[in-house]
């Protein structure tokens, strides 16, 4: 869900109907709980890997 949002920066509803959610708020908080990890390092060194991959630059 991050990663559709960030990449994409398509709409938090159109995200949510995507993986079957019926709200918002659901994807709203998967995607903040996110950003603390990859801010704290957690997922930053995962995060990189993937943007690598798919040849993104962030």
């Amino acid at each position: 869900m991050y990663l559709c949002q960030i990449l994409s920066d398509e709409k938090l509803a159109n995200i949510a109907e995507y993986f079957g959610l019926k709200s918002v708020g659901s994807v709203c908080s998967a995607i903040s709980e996110m950003k603390k990890l990859e801010e704290k390092g957690e997922m930053g060194k995962v995060l990189n890997q993937v943007y690598r991959i798919l040849n993104i630059k962030k």
